[in-house]
């Protein structure tokens, strides 16, 4: 917001009493006609240029704007006199913002009609072709953001190096970069001032160099340091072999190229997974003399990084804006990390010293122990409203001879002064499979479900396989499904006498989405209430091993995702889970396969020509999944979807 020529002559500002030109804030939620106040909050605009003490006569127009950015706290509710406005609401305003809630509020003259930063110089919209740096030149980096920390995070710190300097050998007197936030910034957006002179001994460097920047953190549970992402930039215009001056905005992404890659660009991480909604923010430019003032970041100033947010990353920034549990600032996020090491309070507040500690490799892993990459399943916490994605995949070496289906109930706690109970609710079966893969190896067809249960340690999901020895006897015409009766010629009547194995899955670690490709084994006949009881107030890996005798050799998959991602969006976050049974699971293709059951029908009737028995054949694949999904449908039905 620009205000061109203002003139201040015309306010009454009542300066014997104090009062200076302000700027007020109204933070509202509106939705449709209906407008509710939230907070508000205001910001000194000016102050009066006063070289002597005051006199009578003084000039009381003559003014100096206080140009500088200002962390203003929103107060909740109104401000006095302003509750006429709005009339009854039924409701406390107080109620509506959290505490310690700011706003971050740039003061600033306008430069050429635009509402910039008067560092012009440093916006990579404006031409720097007179103002070239080159491949001998001394120049500047500067990093001053990071946004959109992930939940699991604590505080961070941004380390890197320009890698291939020289010509030949990297140039030895640039050093790595080490980068902390400062502590009074946002915990989730924390900013730097950072600043490191590249090149002065003005020797040549390659046109190939690239600047690699990573973030670290020590995350909150478990506690140990991790890399969260990596970003990796081209330093040169190859066209002009000149430095690319200007503000760049980067994603930071999971994983490096191997060491043995001897070509690296700023094209290196495109394949490696994106760390969701995160940046980073830094600077290039000409080397200046002295320390220069904090750099005010407006993010239209960036060049930004290819597209838009995704839906998934929007959902995850919707769900951090909801966050009141985050800590606020750089140095709320150490102290709690400091409180967690400690059994008593400390006697002292964490420092930057500290937090280079803490952030310390060296320090905090054993000797050649190299931090692990954040898993992108733990960026985001689980939230109710948001659910989990559940589905059963397929499943390997069951026994043959049936069409086997999959149950899945959530095993939830109900717990208060009076009692606890363990509840178990039907949520989703397999309906839909492939009929020509192995009746020992089953994959089945359905969408994922979302599902929406309470966070708690112990919330399972347990899962029953249902094995049904089928005989199919087809329609005459093979215009409808046919019927399916027992191996033996009863009809299916009771859930409970096809139950060949069960399974179970824990929803969450910590305050996440237990989220993988998770290979389940399979137990024998159906849980007792002992062992659901179990379950609820056990850790799941001690009732696995107690399990261990009933385990068969049958394994099912199963896929687990938070349900800010959308489906395909982040395969990475369907890493391989196989801690649960260890084994490797291989598909036995020369297996009977399920659309034997089909042929076996249709080889009981009058011999067919080849070209009718195919048609006829590919219709009754269709029909043969319908009538068992109808079968097993109503089987569920019979059972009031009970456990």
């Amino acid at each position: 917001m620009v205000f061109a020529g203002l003139d201040l002559s015309k306010y009454d500002l009542e300066q014997e009493l104090g009062s200076f030109p302000k700027a007020v804030f109204e933070i509202k939620y509106t939705a449709g006609d209906t407008v509710v106040p939230l907070g508000w909050a205001e910001v000194d605009l000016y102050r009066p240029i006063r070289d002597t003490p005051k006199e009578p006569d003084q000039d009381l127009n003559r003014w100096t704007l206080l140009a500088k950015e200002n962390v203003c706290e929103i107060n909740s509710g109104l401000r006095q006199n302003d509750a006429t406005r709005y009339g009854e609401i039924g409701f406390q305003y107080d109620d509506l913002i959290g505490n310690g809630s700011i706003i971050y509020v740039h003061i600033f003259h306008p430069v050429n009609g635009e509402s910039r930063h008067p560092d012009t110089e440093l916006s990579p919209t404006r031409s720097l072709k007179n103002n070239s740096v080159r491949a001998t030149d001394v120049f500047e980096l500067r990093i001053d953001a990071v946004t959109n920390v992930p939940d699991s995070a604590s505080i961070i710190k941004v380390t890197g190096r320009f890698i291939n300097s020289g010509e030949v050998d990297d140039i030895p007197d640039i050093p790595d970069i080490l980068a902390l936030p400062n502590m009074s910034s946002s915990a989730r957006n924390p900013h730097f001032s950072y600043r490191l002179i590249v090149n002065e001994s003005r020797r040549q460097m390659s046109h190939m160099t690239t600047l690699l920047l990573r973030v670290y953190t020590v995350t909150f549970e478990p506690k140990e340091l991790v890399v969260v992402g990596n970003c990796m930039f081209d330093i040169f215009d190859q066209k002009k072999g000149v430095v690319r001056l200007g503000c760049f905005a980067r994603a930071l992404h999971r994983g490096l190229p191997q060491t043995s890659d001897d070509f690296v660009s700023g094209h290196s991480l495109d394949s490696f997974p994106r760390i969701p909604a995160m940046r980073i923010y830094f600077r290039l430019l000409r080397a200046t003399e002295g320390s220069q003032p904090d750099h005010m970041m407006v993010e239209s100033d960036y060049e930004p990084v290819d597209g838009p947010f995704t839906e998934t990353e929007l959902r995850i920034l919707e769900s951090y804006g909801q966050d009141l549990d985050f800590p606020r600032l750089v140095k709320d996020a150490a102290v709690l990390l400091q409180h967690q090491d400690t059994a008593r309070p400390p006697r002292t507040s964490p420092d930057a010293e500290w937090m280079m500690k803490k952030l310390d490799r060296n320090l905090n892993l054993a000797q050649n122990v190299t931090p692990g990459n954040l898993e992108i399943a733990r960026i985001v916490k689980y939230r109710k409203h948001v659910g989990v994605y559940v589905q059963i995949a397929r499943a390997y070496r069951l026994p043959e001879h049936y069409v086997i289906h999959c149950a899945a109930f959530l095993s939830t706690h109900k717990s208060d002064s009076n009692n606890s109970d363990t509840q178990i609710q039907f949520c989703l079966h397999t309906s839909d499979f492939d009929v020509d893969s192995p009746q020992r190896s089953p994959e089945w067809l359905h969408q994922p479900a979302i599902l929406h249960p309470d966070l708690h340690g112990n919330a399972c999901l347990l899962i029953l396989l249902y094995g049904l020895d089928v005989k199919y006897l087809p329609e005459e015409n093979h215009s409808s499904p046919g019927k399916l009766i027992k191996a033996d010629g009863q009809a299916f009547t009771v859930l409970d006498d096809i139950c060949i194995g069960w399974t179970f899955l824990p929803l969450f670690q910590w305050l996440f989405v237990n989220s993988a490709e998770h290979h389940l084994p399979v137990f024998k006949g159906k849980p007792s209430q002992f062992i659901l009881r179990e379950l609820q107030t056990r850790r799941p890996e001690s009732v696995l091993k107690d399990l261990k005798h009933q385990q068969t050799a049958a394994t099912v998959v199963v896929n687990v995702w938070d349900g800010h991602f959308n489906s395909g969006e982040w395969p990475e976050i369907l890493r391989r889970n196989t801690d649960s049974n260890g084994g490797m699971d291989d598909i036995d293709m020369n297996g009977t396969k399920i659309s034997q059951f089909i042929l076996d029908a249709l080889n009981e009737r009058p011999l067919m020509n080849s070209g009718l028995f195919n048609v006829t054949y590919e219709k009754e694949k269709e029909l043969f999944k319908m009538a068992v999904k109808d079968n097993f449908d109503n089987l569920l039905k019979n059972s009031n979807y009970s456990f």
